[in-house]
């Protein structure tokens, strides 16, 4: 460190020198979403791992969004109806129509900086048993 007499910089901005806040590490991707199969009109809850996204500063929080693309391309609700940022879980009755729905979860610190990864979740038909008849 080099010290100079006869400036006028307090501690403070001396250590902003050092470790600027406007230095921020965008969050990536360290574990990517696995796609998901759900049957249709079943409950539904899932929480995708706190470990998915990476931020290298420290003090940052990440907030959680979420945007759905239909089979037929349109951006509509998530497919289990409600997601809650603070927990990452999707939860709620699968509702809509049945394929794949491709699932965007953009994650945002503090400075604005964003990743998103895309996963599928496929709705499928409840699976009926017949019986054997005699």
């Amino acid at each position: 460190l080099m010290y100079f007499e006869n400036s006028n910089m307090s501690m403070s901005e001396f250590y902003d020198l050092l470790n600027p806040s406007f230095l921020n590490e965008a969050p990536t991707v360290a574990n990517p979403i696995p796609d998901q199969t759900v049957v249709y009109g079943s409950n539904v809850v899932y929480q995708f791992d706190g470990n998915t996204f990476m931020d290298l500063d420290v003090d940052d929080i990440l907030t959680y969004t979420v945007t759905t693309e239909d089979p037929d391309g349109n951006i509509s609700t998530p497919v289990a109806e409600n997601f809650d940022s603070a927990t990452r879980t999707f939860s709620g009755t699968v509702e809509g129509d049945l394929g794949t729905y491709s699932t965007t979860v953009t994650a945002t610190d503090k400075a604005g900086a964003s990743v998103s990864d895309t996963f599928d979740i496929t709705v499928v038909d409840a699976f009926v048993t017949v019986p054997d008849i005699a």
